[in-house]
Formats: C-alpha cells, sequence, structure tokens
C-alpha cells in the first residue's frame, strides 16, 4: 500500500519521519476507530489534527503525482457528496477521514484503502446478519474498518 517514493532523495532520517507519522496516523485512527464503534461518534479536534497530520506529511515526506493527489481529493469530496444525498447513510466524519486519507494517500492507494475496509465491513456485516445482530435499518461504524486497512497497509 506505501509504495510512493520519498522525497529529499530518500535519506534515512526522511524515511525514518514518514515511518513516524505513518504510526502516529495509525494510532490516531485507532482513537478514532474507538470512539466510532463506542458512539457512532468521532471529536472534530481529532478528525482535525489527524487531517493536519496527514497534509503536512504529504507535503513534506511523501512524493506522489499531482493527479494522484487530486484523485484522492476529488474521492474525498465525492464520498461528501453521498454523505449528504443519503441523509448520512456514510457519515460526514466517515467522509472527511476519507478526504484527509486522499490527501496523503493519494487516489489509488485510498480506493484499495477503501475496497479493503469495505470488505471487510461486508464480512463483518454479513457475519452479524447470520448471527441475528443486525436487520436491514441497522448501521455500522465505518472508521474501524478504514483504520484496520490503514494498519494492514502499514504494517504489511
Amino acid at each position: 500500500l506505501y509504495s510512493t517514493r520519498i522525497k529529499s532523495g530518500g535519506t534515512r532520517g526522511v524515511l525514518k519521519m514518514r515511518e513516524v507519522i505513518n504510526y502516529i496516523v495509525a494510532l490516531l485512527l485507532i482513537k478514532l476507530a474507538y470512539d466510532d464503534w463506542k458512539t457512532k461518534k468521532v471529536a472534530v479536534w481529532s478528525l482535525l489534527f489527524v487531517t493536519v497530520l496527514m497534509i503536512v506529511g504529504r507535503i513534506l515526506f511523501v512524493s506522489m503525482p499531482m493527479w494522484d493527489m487530486l484523485a484522492g481529493v476529488a474521492i474525498g469530496i465525492l464520498s461528501f457528496g453521498v454523505s449528504k444525498i443519503s441523509d448520512e447513510a456514510i457519515g460526514y466524519g466517515d467522509s472527511w477521514l476519507i478526504f484527509a486519507l486522499g490527501v496523503y494517500l493519494g487516489g489509488v492507494k485510498l480506493l484499495t484503502l477503501i475496497f479493503v475496509a469495505s470488505l471487510m465491513a461486508c464480512l463483518f456485516s454479513v457475519g452479524k446478519m447470520f448471527r441475528g445482530g443486525l436487520h436491514r435499518k441497522s448501521t455500522i461504524p465505518y472508521i474501524p474498518f478504514l483504520a484496520l486497512a490503514y494498519i494492514g497497509g502499514v504494517l504489511f
């Protein structure tokens, strides 16, 4: 999931800082996932902090083609549109996080992340439905699945 070139010639110090940012983002995603799982809400300050970290990390440590970053931004904006049209079937917090991830990862990696997260959410939902825990109108938090997909991409 993370095969982009590193700016500044790929020096060891720059690579380490990118890894640090990846792990900080992963920890913050775990916190957001926990909040989303428990309350189906996330704090705006948490989303702001993650967004700023990803934007700064993108500017300083991640080199990608401009079209890829713009594709990630477009996917995030599209997600906001789906939230609005669907009366928040996808929550605004989910869309905000998808937007921030789009800036940081770019469009191609973001689509991979969304695919993996959606697949995990689907398998979880089917399992819960067969056990009687979910019904047609039930909702599940999505950020935990985004976090798991991100962590899987960072660690493996």
